[in-house]
């Protein structure tokens, strides 16, 4: 393997390794100076990929395995997952509706979409009983400063303000562990919290997983005559929701004190 490529084998694959392969991407993005949206991008394509094949790509197969390459030359960026699951071609998926409102919103074909959104080209192979995806990102090296290590744990911090509740998630809203999160936002919302906010300042990574939980969160909120809204998104999280829909469905304000406004 040359210093320009990173290559991972989960074999058997798991949900709890994608901890270790976001942490390794990350240390790879640094070294060849990738911008941070665009270790986020690759980052969030293998949450979501492997995640699919994880659940649904490999009933019936004795001895899975994924294989991860992730290869820097001059402005380009491949990313080629392949696996021996069943045969599924993410390319010809349909693009989820993100024009419904709220009370219609499903879940459903987000991960994709975001793979598919955020790559600048998208290839698919099926050989020699092997899915092969392969993604494609035009880059720039950019200078980047050292950065504390990040969370890969998952945190809510919470807070009252004037009958408001606030809910701060910290490091990480993935597929291995937006479970927590879900129990700890639909409990309050179960208690009877009607007013709430999700405050994003602290939060490094959201998948589709998160997304959802947000949206579960949403359609019960109103269902109640309440308010949810979020706020304060770094950058790369704020495109996740344009690109999703979701800043069609939540209001997102840019300031917690502008939050926290519009829900009194």
């Amino acid at each position: 393997m040359s210093k320009d490529e990173l290559h991972i084998s989960l074999s058997p694959p798991r949900l709890s390794a994608l901890r270790d392969v976001s942490r390794m991407v990350e240390a790879f993005g640094a070294a060849h100076r990738l911008d941070e949206s665009r270790i986020y991008m690759i980052n969030l394509a293998l949450d979501e990929l492997v995640t699919n094949s994880v659940n649904y790509g490999f009933d019936g197969v004795a001895e899975p395995r994924i294989e991860i390459t992730l290869w820097s030359s001059g402005r380009l960026l491949i990313l080629t997952i392949t696996d021996n699951g069943r045969r599924f071609d993410p390319t010809e998926r349909a693009r989820p509706d993100l024009s419904s409102p709220l009370e219609d919103r499903s879940p459903g074909g987000l991960g994709l979409h975001l793979v598919r959104t955020f790559a600048d080209r998208v290839t698919y192979q099926y050989t020699e009983g092997e899915n092969r995806l392969t993604l494609e990102h035009n880059h720039a090296p950019v200078e980047r400063p050292e950065e504390a290590d990040r969370s890969m744990e998952a945190e809510v911090a919470e807070e009252r303000h004037a009958g408001v509740l606030v809910l701060s998630p910290v490091g990480r809203l993935d597929s291995a562990n937006v479970s927590a999160f879900e129990a700890s936002v639909m409990k309050r919302i179960g208690g009877g919290e009607r007013r709430l906010v999700v405050d994003f300042s602290r939060l490094d990574f959201i998948s589709s997983s998160g997304l959802r939980v947000l949206l579960l969160a949403a359609k019960a909120v109103k269902a109640g005559s309440g308010t949810l809204v979020a706020c304060s998104m770094k950058p790369h999280i704020e495109e996740v929701f344009r690109v999703s829909g979701f800043d069609r469905i939540i209001p997102v304000k840019a300031t917690r004190a502008a939050a926290l406004e519009s829900c009194a």
